[in-house]
C-alpha cells in the first residue's frame, strides 16, 4: 500500500489491463474474472477515497482487501437485525472489530496527511466523503 496524490482511476485501469495480459495472454491457466474484477474495484475505491495504491491484481492477499472482505460478518449482521437489543446489550457490532479498527486507522492517517499537505477533496473537505463534520455512520456501540 503506497500513498498517491492522484485520484484518477486511469492508472489503476492501465495496471489492471497489464496484469490481465500477463496472466491471461499466452497462459494455459484460466483467470478468475470475478475476483479479478473485485480487485479492480477495490483498487479504484482505495485510490479515489483513501488516495492509496493497493495493486490488488498483483497482491490479492493484501491487508486492505482481506480486512475489507471480512468487514461484514453474516452472524453479526443477522444478530443485529434479528435481536438488536440483545446485540446492543452484548455490545456486538455488525462490523468485524478488527476490520473496523483497521479502516478507522487508514482514514485517520489519510486525514492527517491531507491536513499536513493542505489538500482538500472536491467538496472542500480534508476527509473522505466529507465525514469529518458529518454524522457518524458507524456507532461505537
Amino acid at each position: 500500500m503506497k500513498p498517491t496524490n492522484s485520484k484518477h482511476p486511469t492508472q489503476v485501469a492501465r495496471n489492471t489491463v497489464r496484469v490481465l495480459k500477463e496472466k491471461g495472454v499466452g497462459s494455459s491457466s484460466p483467470v478468475e474474472m470475478e475476483s479479478f474484477c473485485m480487485s479492480f474495484a477495490m483498487d479504484c475505491i482505495a485510490r479515489a477515497v483513501f488516495s492509496i495504491d493497493l495493486n490488488c491484481a498483483e497482491n490479492p492477499g493484501n491487508e486492505f482487501l482481506r480486512l475489507g472482505e471480512a468487514f461484514v460478518e453474516g452472524w453479526r449482521v443477522a444478530l443485529a437485525m434479528a435481536a438488536p437489543a440483545v446485540a446492543h446489550w452484548m455490545r456486538i457490532s455488525p462490523w468485524n472489530p478488527r476490520s473496523k479498527a483497521y479502516f478507522q486507522g487508514v482514514a485517520a492517517k489519510m486525514m492527517r496527511e491531507r491536513r499536513a499537505e493542505g489538500t482538500r477533496d472536491r467538496y472542500g473537505s480534508q476527509c473522505p466523503l466529507g465525514l469529518m463534520n458529518g454524522p457518524a455512520l458507524v456507532s461505537n456501540g
